[in-house]
């Protein structure tokens, strides 16, 4: 049987990278993926964060990533950009976890190809 972190994950591996921007942007992605950093952090940043989501967490992440599997990347790039993924929340200049690195990479592709 396929454990909720392990459909999860292949969700994640497939999709378009917008469709992953869209969801880490997401309030409630952000506000768990934020817990699970600083969990992974703790432990010395063995394995990924998603392996320190408990089951609940784990649960919420996959309903959240089921919903947002069905976006277009011209839906998801909208949402993105429209919840201003900017990231930053700790101190000046320092940047959170792996949503902001993912947006921070969408953000100089963007520049890229203006």
């Amino acid at each position: 049987m396929t454990s909720v972190k392990d459909r999860l994950r292949e969700l994640l591996d497939i999709k378009d990278e917008w469709v992953l921007a869209a969801l880490y942007s997401d309030p409630q992605v952000r506000r768990i993926n934020e817990r699970l950093v600083e969990r992974w952090r703790s432990s010395g940043m063995r394995g990924d964060p998603l392996d320190y989501a408990t089951d609940e967490e784990a649960r919420i992440l996959l309903a959240l990533a089921q919903r947002y599997v069905y976006l277009t990347p011209d839906q998801a790039r909208a949402i993105a950009l429209g919840r201003g993924a900017g990231g930053f929340s700790q101190g000046e200049g320092e940047k959170t976890g792996l949503w902001s690195s993912l947006i921070g990479g969408l953000r100089r592709r963007v520049k890229r190809a203006s």
